[in-house]
């Protein structure tokens, strides 16, 4: 590669960033916008540190998460219900049940 051909592959590189960067900052959307409607739990924020199990249920399959921990920072899961192979679910001891 000569000298010159370098150049205008080091040009040509540097436009093609600076299209990127140009299309990519046109086409994004920076704000999120306001959401509609209130709040599913508007008391939630306020009684986080009360909160002790969470559950979440599907027909006969449950996700349970537990507060391990007193200062609320460990948290374990139990899962009821039938598991798929492979789904990688573990439990609060580690076992998958």
């Amino acid at each position: 590669m000569t000298p010159r051909n370098f150049v205008y592959l080091s040009i040509a590189a540097a436009l093609s960033v600076l299209f990127a960067v140009v299309s990519f900052a046109s086409n994004n959307q920076w704000s999120t916008g306001k959401a509609a409607g209130a709040k599913l739990f508007p008391t939630l924020v306020s009684e986080a540190s009360q909160i002790a199990t969470i559950e979440v249920r599907q027909g006969d399959n449950a996700v349970v998460l537990v507060r391990a921990g007193g200062n609320g920072t460990t948290y374990g899961c139990r899962r009821t219900g039938p598991m798929r192979a492979g789904s990688g679910a573990r439990g609060a001891n580690g076992s998958g049940s």
